[in-house]
């Protein structure tokens, strides 16, 4: 319930062929980045803009520095399908469509047709965008999808009399809506309902911690030019460096103006200008009030999900997306005119944004040490009959270091090929949290047992980190498996029924 990443399938066979897990994640993490700089360059193609700053504006989304801030967060890293949503989205920017003239003026029937062909592919690609967005992060789709729409109120507007554009968007749209609810709509239906069922809300108080101040995107993350330049006493008592870079940030507000004097980039300007304004504003989360007016509220309280939202600074990654294309506009702009030093000036500034937020270290997974937390009890568990396995202690919270090792037995409880009870997730059942602090203070009794029991429990491995009480006499348990590093196997017969 954190983020089901179903997409993370399509890396099994990378699983199976190597053995390893590690190197399956370390294989999404670069082919993610390595889409994120592909969709960038295509989306720019595809807005005419120079197949070169396309290329370097494709390096620059590879090393988006928000990405590689939180390059740990795997879900975060591909953000590829939001840019696949938005170069769709800008296409209908252009000033007209884009028809070839020849077929135009040969027959009708002929435009009809290609207007047809581009509205199914339109609506097909777009389908595919919000799948993969979804797929690979709800977290993302959740942000993406305010954002999106935003971004099309925007160009609707601007496409209010060219009602050819607006069949297109409605057609587009319609067929985008019928294969994505038909795809992500069970899973996005099943995280609702269970979080309903829960009750589960962040305090005001968790989104606060996670919101944004203006002051740390003075800062950017990595070996950054315009740390030096700005200097790190503007990072607050967070340390967050979230800035997009110096360099970049002031060619993206070139690009904005310069674009709004441009014909053919004055739609891609308006739209990608309201994306950084927002995105700047929801990003401060509950820290931005005015007069009594929440953004963030708003979010809340009319738009189904942000009740279960903690991390508002990610907004960030919209808007440091919007500032790297931005910034795309103001190389192009810098290359206007046949005098040689202003297309140099161009090659210069995009080599420094491209280098400017260069990351600290690209860190790629590897392989725990599960010596420790194996210890024999999987080779046990394989040959036991069906049935879920639990691995004690049951941690009721904490923080990420916390559950470290909880990681590790999830790993290494795949080999048992049994259902696995432990879990780390951004999202704790609440039925869970009181049955971990009833085992932790009243250890393994019969009440705690058939608890564990109903939950489709048969196997409790207990761990040498495990200081609980055991009764085995009166909990009915079968001992499997002692060994003399302390690592003990349970067996529950049977269902327990509860005690009248």
């Amino acid at each position: 319930m954190s983020e089901a990443q179903p997409i993370l399938a399509l890396m099994a066979p990378i699983a199976w062929l190597t053995g390893s897990t590690i190197a399956a994640y370390n294989s999404y993490i670069i082919l993610s980045l390595a889409l994120n700089g592909w969709f960038a360059r295509r989306l720019l193609i595809g807005q005419d803009f120079a197949a070169w700053i396309a290329a370097m504006g494709g390096c620059g989304m590879l090393l988006l520095p928000v990405v590689h801030w939180q390059l740990g967060v795997s879900q975060l890293v591909p953000v590829w399908g939001i840019i696949w949503g938005w170069d769709v989205l800008l296409r209908w920017a252009k000033p007209t469509p884009t028809i070839p003239i020849s077929e135009s003026i040969a027959a009708p029937e002929m435009t009809r047709t290609y207007t047809h062909r581009a509205t199914l592919r339109e609506g097909l690609e777009l389908s595919g965008a919000w799948i993969a967005t979804f797929a690979m992060s709800v977290h993302h789709g959740l942000f993406a999808s305010v954002i999106y729409a935003l971004a099309l109120m925007v160009l609707v507007s601007l496409h209010f009399r060219d009602l050819n554009i607006l069949k297109r968007i409605v057609s587009a749209h319609l067929i985008a809506a019928i294969l994505v609810g038909l795809v992500i709509g069970p899973m996005l239906w099943r995280h609702h309902r269970v979080s309903k069922e829960n009750g589960f809300e962040r305090e005001a108080s968790l989104v606060e911690q996670l919101s944004v101040w203006p002051s740390q995107y003075l800062t950017t993350y990595g070996h950054s030019i315009s740390n030096w330049i700005v200097g790190n006493g503007w990072e607050t008592q967070t340390g967050w460096t979230i800035g997009a870079g110096l360099f970049t940030t002031v060619l993206a507000t070139i690009g904005l103006i310069a674009g709004l004097f441009t014909p053919a980039h004055r739609r891609m300007a308006l739209v990608l200008f309201a994306v950084s304004f927002v995105s700047f504003l929801f990003s401060m989360g509950n820290h931005l009030s005015l007069g009594g007016w929440s953004a963030w509220d708003s979010l809340v309280n009319y738009v189904p999900g942000f009740s279960q939202v903690r991390s508002a600074y990610r907004f960030i990654y919209f808007l440091q997306i919007a500032i790297l294309l931005s910034a795309a506009m103001g190389v192009q702009w810098l290359c206007q005119g046949k005098t040689h030093w202003r297309r140099g000036i161009a090659i210069l500034a995009a080599i420094l944004c491209t280098i400017d937020p260069w990351p600290c270290q690209v860190r790629l997974g590897t392989t725990p040490n599960t010596g420790e937390a194996r210890s024999g009890w999987i080779e046990v568990l394989r040959k036991e009959p069906a049935g879920g396995v639990v691995v004690l202690p049951l941690l009721d919270g904490g923080n990420v270091h916390d559950y470290e090792i909880v990681t590790e037995w999830m790993l290494v409880g795949l080999d048992t090929g049994k259902p696995f009870v432990n879990g780390y997730s951004g999202f704790f059942p609440k039925p869970q949290l009181e049955l971990a602090k009833r085992i932790y203070s009243s250890g393994l009794n019969r009440g705690s047992v058939e608890e564990l029991s109903r939950l489709g429990v048969r196997y409790i491995v207990v761990s040498p980190f495990n200081l609980l009480k055991i009764e085995l006499g009166q909990s009915g348990l079968e001992i499997i498996e002692s060994s003399q590093d302390n690592w003990h196997v349970l067996r529950i017969p049977e269902p327990i029924k509860e005690t009248e």
